[in-house]
């Protein structure tokens, strides 16, 4: 079993990753709780990502923090687990962003993040042209920059270019630490289902962790994931995280 995947790793990185999700929370309910003005969102620049974005509360507060709370506890009982639907490896990459980076979106809608929580940035282009080059990566489309604070979580999805049709996709880090989570496409019924179980009142991770090939890894800077097409995909960042991401046909 890679490293990746040691049981120790994937333990710490969840409960990190719980704890920030709680401390989120913590600040939430303080901010929203107390009298005053509320604040406002803003635009940040491309490394500050530690401040939280309230961003827009789509259940009743406390209900919404109630979920997120249940969601971290859910977390830290992930085991570690390699299915062999990617592959991981090292590189040294000491490239950086030019510009800033922006608000990430998908393009189905399924990328999300509870409002509570910070939102994943990227930057596509550029130099990141470039910074894949170098690196020898299995294909170039679409190469960007991606930073995330600690508790960001990207849900399940799948990779697709302007055309729908699915993709593969090379994550590294450059800096920070992030929990990795991937399997190979199920039926569009059963995704559905592992998504409504994860965003539930009561999130759960029943139906990830039914899924064939499974696996559930740590991933620090100069650690190199590569997925194929067809490769669903989930992440939570633990640690403030910067990266370079790229997808191939």
């Amino acid at each position: 079993m890679p490293d990746f995947v040691a049981p120790c790793l994937v333990s710490c990185a969840a409960r990190s990753a719980a704890d920030a999700m709680r401390s989120l929370c913590d600040t939430a309910r303080n901010i929203h709780c107390s009298p005053g003005p509320k604040p406002s969102s803003r635009t940040r620049s491309q490394w500050d990502l530690g401040s939280v974005s309230m961003g827009i509360l789509h259940q009743p507060l406390v209900l919404e923090l109630n979920r997120l709370e249940r969601f971290a506890a859910a977390l830290c009982k992930l085991p570690c687990c390699y299915g062999g639907v990617v592959e991981f490896k090292r590189c040294d990459c000491s490239a950086r962003p030019s510009g800033y980076l922006e608000p990430h979106g998908s393009m189905d809608g399924r990328l999300e993040h509870h409002g509570i929580l910070p939102a994943l940035h990227s930057l596509r282009g550029g130099d990141a042209v470039d910074a894949v080059s170098s690196l020898q990566l299995p294909g170039l489309l679409y190469p960007a920059w991606i930073a995330a604070a600690a508790g960001t979580v990207t849900l399940p999805h799948l990779d697709k270019d302007n055309y729908f049709k699915p993709i593969g996709t090379s994550i590294v880090m450059l800096e920070g630490e992030q929990l990795f989570m991937a399997w190979e496409e199920a039926s569009p019924r059963e995704e559905a289902c592992i998504l409504e179980e994860l965003t539930g009142p009561y999130p759960s991770f029943t139906r990830m962790l039914a899924q064939p090939r499974l696996t559930v890894a740590v991933m620090s800077a100069g650690d190199v994931v590569c997925m194929p097409a067809g490769t669903m995909h989930m992440v939570v960042t633990t640690v403030s995280k910067r990266a370079l991401s790229c997808h191939h046909a």
